[in-house]
């Protein structure tokens, strides 16, 4: 690739860092996973323990405490705050860049053109950007793959102690971060190793799958040396699930999430966006595919092939449980592209150029208030130069001048989050009003530092426990049983949910009334509760 400079991961990684500061200051926590993930660190921070995570006062089985552990340093270094707990799985996202970087430079030593696309081709990645500023465990699974392969790939060098002694810590902290799935992309990378391997690793089969054993035995000391204590603190129960409930069993039948086999293939188009439909890198991926490959593109294929399909066959699925395999693909485009000797022009850009127009036109249309009674609360106050500055945007992209496809990757990678940050600051805050309880949070701590009981109707979530630094567990009851509990609690408050657009009916009234997520959550002092309140929920 003629002219090109390599800059390294730094600029994407400042630019990245760009949008998770602009995704702190539009948004805040957002419930489910959001605020119950910083719930279960908050009490694991307030409570003391460290080695079985808790949610509103029961252990939490759910995943592992890596993620709640950092949060939990951090707060103790820097302050208790909303931001750092966001802020950590952004660092793991960055860093997934440099070690990008890093590995494309062993893959290909002779090709800088590869190592100076792929962290932008990454960066730029529209759900890779996205996760990067979400409180989610997927970005430290993606960081701790990619530091097992940079081991597997020094193993295959010749570097065979310390190669393996990296792949087995990072897996074995891969399992703390979000459980065995770590496995599934991972694995299969080294197994395949005679395969992709130099003729070191093929000549001596047996030695190299020794040594894969034994980082595996490391990894699972490393598991082991938190899950065997934590299963003695936690209980049966708590044993139980996590060494089978949150394994095996989310295999066949998961609880959420489950989706059907295909669903992978379909929603790929859309998790490698804009990539997919940016003409360079689909064909170039198509030729490099139609030729013998070198050992670095059979590296990368082994690291994306096997974890789709074995994902593929577990029932629970979600677009970012794609993240980790999204490193091997920005290597595998990057050198696809440098290989390339065509460069692209404008027409190469129809698809984003298009998608800016789109979402400008419809940003129009909800500001404007059209279709308000179908959209989440507030979203009619999203103003109105978030349109106009995504059809700006689409006109600048028009207009770029296009000179390579180094050039043109780095400005479709800057357009990329360019647009997630204007959508961040122009549509993330009137769009996300109704996920704002802050207030509710901060109503329940009123009541607990006035020392009255606080009663949840339905599942608690955790969703107002680190919002409002809550003390205490709340209480959770069924519907049929609010009236009894009023009773029994005359000074208690009561947090129940009722239907989109709820307002009372009869002459008492709640203490608050608030939107949240696509319904009402309304909290009632226990004396005021009038009969048969909630019968109309749904």
């Amino acid at each position: 690739m003629k002219g090109i400079r390599e800059g390294g991961a730094l600029p994407p990684a400042l630019l990245g860092l760009g949008l998770v500061a602009i995704s702190l200051a539009t948004r805040g926590l957002i419930p489910i996973d959001e605020t119950r993930y910083a719930a279960v660190a908050w009490e694991m921070s307030t409570g003391g323990d460290w080695l079985v995570p808790h949610l509103n006062g029961a252990p939490y089985s759910h995943k592992p405490p890596l993620l709640f552990w950092l949060v939990c340093l951090g707060w103790k270094v820097l302050g208790v705050s909303e931001a750092w707990p966001r802020i950590v799985p952004a660092l793991f996202s960055l860093a997934s860049l440099f070690v990008t970087t890093r590995i494309a430079r062993r893959l290909w030593p002779q090709d800088a053109g590869t190592a100076a696309l792929a962290p932008w081709i990454l960066a730029g990645t529209g759900l890779w950007a996205l996760f990067g500023t979400v409180l989610f465990f997927d970005p430290l699974v993606a960081f701790f793959t990619l530091v097992a392969a940079l081991g597997v790939l020094r193993a295959a060098e010749g570097k065979v102690g310390s190669g393996w002694i990296l792949f087995g810590c990072a897996l074995g902290l891969g399992i703390l971060a979000k459980g065995p799935v770590v496995f599934v992309f991972t694995l299969p990378l080294a197994f395949l190793g005679p395969w992709w391997g130099l003729p070191r690793v093929r000549s001596r089969p047996a030695v190299w799958y020794a040594g894969l054993l034994a980082a595996v035995l490391l990894c699972v000391a490393i598991a082991l040396a938190w899950a065997i204590p934590a299963s003695r603190a936690g209980g049966a129960a708590y044993r139980d699930e996590i060494f089978w409930g949150q394994t095996a069993d989310r295999l066949v039948q998961s609880f959420a999430h489950r989706r059907p086999s295909w669903f992978y293939a379909a929603a790929l188009p859309l998790v490698l966006f804009p990539w997919s439909l940016w003409w360079p890198v689909v064909g170039s991926v198509a030729r490099l595919l139609r030729r013998p490959q070198d050992p670095g593109t059979r590296f990368c294929l082994a690291s994306i092939v096997p974890g789709l399909i074995l994902l593929s066959t577990v029932s629970g699925k979600q677009p970012q449980y794609l993240l980790p395999i999204l490193p091997g693909f920005a290597l595998l485009a990057s050198r696809a592209v440098s290989q390339a000797s065509e460069t692209s022009g404008r027409r190469a850009r129809a698809f984003q150029v298009f998608t800016y127009l789109a979402v400008g036109l419809m940003l129009l249309l909800v500001s404007s208030g059209l279709g308000s009674s179908f959209l989440p609360e507030g979203s009619q106050a999203i103003p109105p130069w978030a349109g106009f500055a995504m059809l700006a945007g689409s006109g600048a992209l028009l207009l770029a001048p296009s000179k390579d496809a180094y050039r043109e990757a780095r400005l479709l990678a800057v357009a990329m989050l360019a647009f997630l940050a204007i959508l961040h600051v122009g549509a993330a805050g009137p769009a996300l009003l109704s996920q704002d309880i802050r207030e509710v949070a901060q109503r329940i701590r009123q009541a607990q530092t006035e020392e009255r009981p606080v009663a949840h109707v339905g599942h608690y979530h955790g969703q107002y426990q680190f919002l409002g630094r809550l003390s205490r567990p709340l209480e959770e009851i069924e519907a049929e049983s609010v009236a009894d509990w009023a009773r029994e609690h005359p000074t208690g408050k009561i947090v129940l949910y009722e239907a989109r657009g709820w307002t009372p009916r009869q002459g008492r009234a709640p203490e608050l009334v608030r939107p949240y997520r696509g319904r009402t959550v309304v909290v009632w002092s226990a004396g005021a509760l009038p009969e048969g309140i909630g019968d109309d929920r749904r």
